[in-house]
């Protein structure tokens, strides 16, 4: 008898090792790739415009200076915003992930967050994004400019900042339609743009420019002749100027819709893979919970007495807790190891320490709980006294 229940013990202990061990790695995982939090709570603590200048400054673009800069500023400027409306998109995700919705519609998830029409806009007339904006209309008049008129050249770069409300309408215009043939809901993208409105505003502050600080070969001259002069100018210039601009897919250099949205089904369907294997997942999860409480159940009926089976469950947490708290303390020093040997980015150098230790913080937290269990269970079986049995009197 004494042997079966050591065997038993054997047994039982052995299972319950090995349901904490999976226990604790599955914690992790719930706690970690399937909490909508996690992901983006690491996002924000990663400096993705100082990464993005270490990028450019290590691996040159081919950018001008000037463009180099003003790219790395709007993405200082704007990366709070687009974390939210990533953190925005990423919940619906998860939402659908877990369980919360029934159907998950990603072309509506992009447009509620990180294609949502206003935000883009917002982000295309932002001023350093607007700059650039400005800048490839700048160019494009300034290859217009008839060869014997090149001196308008100096005033267009001065008078280019006042087209900026003109440009954010078009900005505005412009967000929707593309939105929609990026994600796939149109078939082509043709935006027609109006630039006869710009030309009174472009005219207006030319000739300001003009007048204020006219060209050397007219030193002397009166106003008079320097606004003849200037007329004479402009006037062969718009006529150059096309009476509309038109806005497509190759002029914008963006993929052609049906890519996005054969790309967006097959998210689709990656998503729905994942929520039914998420789904088993948690199935899993309270299966193991009542297969380890079993087992405890199943070594405290061997006993049937308290201080045997403190003993042995204590022992047992203890000894797995401590064991995988050192190899958590050993495994993060080992990662570091690595990371600071291993060639990359400065910014993702100091923050995959804080990354790994996320993900194992879990797992630690479970191992010194289980560890703490154990040693008080261990405590309980010495301290415990049975209450002695009371022999009743013969009646």
């Amino acid at each position: 008898m004494k042997t079966l229940k050591i065997i038993g013990l054997i047994i039982l202990g052995f299972l319950l090792v090995i349901s904490l061990s999976v226990f604790g790695a599955a914690l992790t995982v719930d706690r970690t790739v399937l909490n909508p939090d996690f992901l983006p709570d690491q996002l924000d603590r990663l400096p993705v415009a100082t990464l993005l200048e270490e990028t450019i400054e290590s691996n040159s673009p081919g950018l001008s200076l000037d463009m180099n800069d003003a790219v790395v500023r709007t993405v200082y400027s704007l990366e709070p915003r687009i974390k939210t409306q990533i953190r925005a998109a990423n919940a619906q995700v998860y939402a659908y992930l877990l369980g919360r919705q029934q159907d998950i519609d990603l072309r509506q998830v992009l447009k509620d967050s990180l294609l949502n029409k206003e935000f883009v806009a917002s982000v295309l007339t932002e001023a350093d994004v607007l700059t650039l904006l400005r800048q490839d209309l700048r160019d494009e008049l300034a290859g217009i400019i008839p060869v014997g008129q090149q001196q308008l050249v100096t005033y267009l770069d001065l008078a280019m900042p006042s087209l900026d409300p003109w440009l954010k309408e078009q900005v505005d215009t412009a967000a929707g339609p593309v939105v929609d043939y990026l994600l796939g809901n149109t078939a082509a993208l043709n935006i027609t743009v109006s630039l006869e409105q710009m030309k009174p505003t472009l005219r207006a502050s030319l000739k300001e420019a003009f007048l204020n600080s006219p060209p050397p070969e007219l030193a002397g001259a009166t106003r008079e002749q320097v606004e003849t002069t200037f007329d004479n100018y402009y006037q062969e210039f718009a006529a150059q100027i096309p009476a509309t601009a038109v806005i497509d897919q190759s002029s914008l250099g963006i993929t052609a819709s049906p890519t996005w949205a054969q790309s967006l089904q097959d998210a689709e369907s990656v998503l729905a893979e994942a929520r039914t294997i998420i789904g088993y997942f948690h199935t899993g999860f309270i299966f193991l919970v009542i297969f380890i409480l079993l087992l405890v159940a199943g070594i405290i009926l061997i006993y049937r007495e308290v201080r045997g089976a403190s003993r042995e469950l204590g022992i047992i947490f203890l000894s797995y807790g401590t064991l995988e708290y050192l190899m958590i303390v050993i495994g993060k020093y080992s990662m570091n190891a690595v990371i600071n040997t291993a060639e990359m980015p400065e910014t993702i150098r100091n923050w995959l320490p804080g990354f790994a230790a996320a993900v194992l913080h879990p797992l630690e937290i479970y191992s010194i709980v289980l560890a703490v269990f154990g040693l008080a269970l261990i405590v309980l079986s010495v301290i415990y006294r049975r209450r002695p049995v009371q022999v009743l009197p013969p009646a």
